[in-house]
This record gives C-alpha cells, structure tokens and sequence, in this order.
C-alpha cells in the first residue's frame, strides 16, 4: 500500500453515484454518435464526394496495398475515428483542467474530492481523531483535504508555554492545543491563520503569548465557559469539522516512574527523563465534554496519534468512559505510529511497544490497524535526533501482528529538517485503508 491516491481512483470517484457527472459524460458522448450520425446521413448523396472517393481509389490504386478495399478501408475508417474520439476527450479534459486550475489553483487534481463532498459530504465518513500537539494538528490539516467529517477530541492537560501561564494566570483551561487543531481544520484566508498563530517576541507581559491562545481566554472570559469560547472561535476561523476538547474540567496528568518516584504535570513529567510506569488524569472522576461520547459512538473511523504517547494521546484515554467507547467502537480504529521516539517519553520503545502501552492505559484493545511510516529517513536528520537523544522507531511488525493489531506500511513521512508526518500522505493512506476495509466487510 502506499501513501497517496492514484489517477484511476481518482478518476473511478467520477463514477460514485450523486456526483451529477455521469449523465453529463453520457450526453456528450450519445451528442457525438449523433454528429457523426447525421454528418454521414447529410454528405451520403453529395456528388463531390462520390467523386473524392473516385479519386482516392485511383491514387491509392498506384499503392502495393490496397488502401481503400477491405480490410483496409475499415482499419483507416477506425484509425480515423479513434483519433476523432481522442481528440474531442483531450480536448474537453484540457477544457476542463484549465477552468479547475482558475478554482482550484493550489490542487487541481482533488476536484473530484470537491464535487464528492459538495454532493455527499453530509454522507460522508466520520472520522475522529484524539490527541493533541502537533501530531493531532499535522493530521488534521490532511484530513480537511478529504470528503469526510472530522471531529478532534483535544487533550486539557497542558501546562507549559503560553498555554501553561494562561491556565495559571486567569484560571483557564490549557488554549494551546485546541488552536492548533482550530488552525489546522481552519478554512480562512492564510492571513487568519497566521494571524492566531502568531507568537509575541517582545513585551514583558506579552512574550512567548501566542495571539490565538489569547483569543481564545478573552472569549472564555467574556462567555464564560471555555465549550462556548472554542466554538466562537471556531466560527471565526470558519472551521471544518469539530475540534472539542475532551473534559472541560481542570486536569493534570500525574506519572508514576519505575524508580518509585512521581511527578505532577506535562512539563515536568518530560523534564525527568525517568521511565515511565504509569499515568494518570488528576482528578480521576473528570467528565467528558458533552458531544465528546457521541462523536465517538457515531465514528466510522477513530484515529490514536502521532504525536507524543504519554502527554498527548495517552490523556483523553485516561478517562474511563472515553476510553470504554473507543474499546467497545465498531468504527475501523486506527494507531498511527509516530516516527522518531521521544527523549522522556518513549526511549527505546518500538512500535509493539508503543501499543502495549496504549493498550494497558486504555483498558484493552483501542486499534485495529497500524499506520507505519515505510519511507527511509535520511543520515543527516538521523543524526540531528541523535543529539536529541532520539532515534527511529523499530518497527517489529510481528510483534504487531501477534497483538491483534494488522500492519500497514506506507511512505508517510516530510524532511525539512526534521521529521514529521506529511499530512496529505497521510490522508490518504488513512483513505485507502478505510475504503479497502470497507469493501472487505461489504463482502
């Protein structure tokens, strides 16, 4: 399997039915038998091709083959004709890429995307996808380029930045997080985006803020709940999708380490460096946010990760009624395995790892498949992760598989300097592996 759509799927979704595209393609091609219909009943009885015809035949006739007599006649007839076909069909799909190009400029090619969710987009999938950090976000922004329904249930749990002297300063819950995947399901004019993305560099009180992240405690301030002010915020960005965040208590997430000691909180649970041994969602008896249970009871597809294990998709499983509905969900659950490990979080872990651990603090059994990257990493950011005490994940694919769990493989990862998840990649291989399934259990 590999990470991206091809031309015959893309052009086999023309043929999905709603998409007011066929009987279109039908007429045009019923309008040219018609043509070439009626131009041969009109010229039939000319003299002056009778007389072409003549002519031919005595030229043609110097030939060592002859041309005009069966079964040539017939095979120049259809070469003829092929090649009309060919040039009307080219021109009508230049015709039509240069009118697509004028709409969509940035990805023509997903035009068939667009008709497919203008027309069916409220029958579309539902996809939800719990997390938080830049993973979540990262897989949020692919996913808003496909004909589905997306739902992100965002982790409260931060503490640190912008997000952690909020929470302290005004008594709120954690902005960060939940603009990021704002941000990514946004549709706005880039300038928005960059906009609630930007981040002051000066001003004593100001520095290190990040102006969506104030956007949104001003708007929790003057609603007076933070549900409300994501969802204002929402409305302005014009986002696609939901991004809920899971609780809308206050919680910290509180690690017990293999040593014995412990630590309250993201940031210095990261900080320590120790392994380790268990989390926990301080305080234990959180509720979810209304809508949040629903999303996932209704889901056609769940997605775990990437992003990191402990402090972003660990926290929503943490509390015990989400968790037992991603468990007991029939939608296809999918882990997508993060590349590199993380230093304080998951050193050493391989991918069976990375699911034993997931699987412990979800109470069970959460995913179904695996989303695996299968795309080399090249020496140089080896080599920068290193310094990081950081390295590439070991994909023990059978050790996968003896956990229930089936392995895909697909190229899934970007380089700039880092290494990430590259979204639309991403896309779309969640997109194929939900529609083969999909066809799997038709059957």
């Amino acid at each position: 399997m590999n990470g991206s759509t091809g031309p015959r799927a893309r052009i086999l979704k023309w043929l999905i039915p709603g998409m007011h595209v066929k009987r279109w393609v039908a007429l045009i091609l019923l309008g040219i038998i018609v043509l070439v219909s009626g131009a041969v009943l009109f010229f039939l009885e000319w003299s002056w091709l009778v007389s072409l015809k003549q002519y031919l035949r005595q030229t043609f006739s110097l030939s060592p083959m002859p041309l005009l007599e069966t079964p040539w006649r017939e095979i120049i007839a259809l070469v003829i004709i092929l090649s009309a076909l060919g040039l009307i069909v080219w021109g009508v799909r230049k015709l039509i890429a240069s009118l697509v190009e004028a709409v969509l400029p940035e990805h023509p090619e997903n035009l068939a995307d667009v008709v497919y969710e203008k027309r069916l987009g409220h029958r579309g999938l539902k996809i939800v996808a719990l997390g938080g950090g830049t993973g979540l976000s990262s897989l949020l922004r692919g996913l808003k380029l496909l004909p589905v329904e997306a739902t992100a249930l965002v982790t409260v749990a931060d503490d640190g930045g912008s997000s952690g002297k909020l929470r302290q300063e005004l008594g709120i819950l954690p902005p960060g997080d939940i603009r990021r995947c704002l941000v990514a399901l946004s549709e706005t004019e880039p300038l928005m985006e960059k906009l609630f993305q930007y981040r002051f560099q000066a001003g004593s009180s100001l520095e290190g803020h990040n102006f969506g992240n104030l956007f949104i405690a001003a708007l929790t301030k003057t609603t007076g709940d933070f549900g409300l002010a994501v969802m204002s915020a929402s409305q302005v960005l014009r986002v696609k999708g939901k991004a809920l965040p899971v609780t809308l208590d206050d919680v910290t997430l509180r690690a017990d380490f293999t040593d014995g000691t412990q630590a309250m909180g993201e940031t210095r649970i990261r900080e320590t460096g120790k392994v380790i041994k268990r989390l926990y969602l301080e305080p234990s008896n959180s509720q979810p946010t209304a809508g949040v249970l629903d999303a996932i009871h209704q889901a056609d597809v769940i997605l775990l990760g990437p992003g990191s294990l402990f402090t972003s998709v660990l926290p929503p499983l943490l509390q015990p009624e989400v968790s037992q509905a991603v468990r007991e969900s029939k939608a296809v659950r999918i882990y997508i395995a993060n590349i590199m490990t993380e230093h304080g979080e998951t050193d050493g872990l391989s991918i069976g790892g990375h699911l034993k651990v997931l699987f412990e603090h979800a109470g069970g059994k959460v995913a179904d498949y695996c989303l695996i990257n299968h795309k080399m990493v090249s020496t140089q950011a080896l080599e920068r992760y290193r310094l990081e005490q950081a390295e590439l994940v070991k994909a023990d694919v059978e050790q996968v598989r003896t956990m229930g769990v089936v392995p895909i493989l697909a190229d899934l990862s970007a380089e700039v300097r880092f290494v990430w998840h590259d979204p639309e990649a991403l896309a779309h291989a969640i997109w194929d592996l939900v529609l083969d399934v999909r066809r799997r259990r038709r059957r």
